[in-house]
């Protein structure tokens, strides 16, 4: 048997859904039901399943956690988020992807949700709502992408 030397990191994947209302762009979260971070608000994100990709799981966690179905051929990449420390639960790197959905689009909290609400981009860079993780990082990625 092969014997592997390296630590190997969890992989987790996170959605940046956004949509238009009045001519500015909202962006989806959750208030988190667990720790870490518990009551702060997150993207839609999870752990990779095995035998998925990442997509599919920011796919699946946006439906679980928002109630989105979302259609692949509608997502792009933002990037690999593996900042040392970026998670407290040990080594996770993350794929980040954005999606723009129909300014009609409810959210429904699921899975480890609080509760799921939309907030105006300029509400997280401006202080008003406190993300977890690196997510503000993430946003600002995919702001740069729109």
């Amino acid at each position: 048997m092969f014997e592997y030397k390296y630590e190997m990191p969890c992989l987790t994947a996170d959605m940046v859904i956004f949509r238009w209302n009045n001519k500015k762009i909202e962006f989806a979260v959750i208030e988190r039901q667990n720790d870490p971070f518990k009551g702060f608000w997150a993207l839609p994100a999870g752990f990779c399943e095995k035998g998925e990709t990442l997509k599919e799981a920011a796919i699946r966690e946006a439906f679980e956690e928002v109630g989105l179905t979302i259609d692949e051929k509608e997502v792009i990449s933002v990037g690999l988020f593996d900042k040392p420390g970026r998670d407290p639960r040990g080594w996770v790197v993350t794929a980040a992807f954005l999606v723009f959905v129909p300014f009609n689009s409810e959210l429904k909290s699921g899975s480890d949700a609080v509760r799921a609400e939309w907030f105006l981009i300029e509400d997280a860079f401006n202080g008003n709502i406190k993300l977890a993780f690196d997510h503000i990082q993430i946003l600002e990625k995919a702001c740069e992408l729109i």
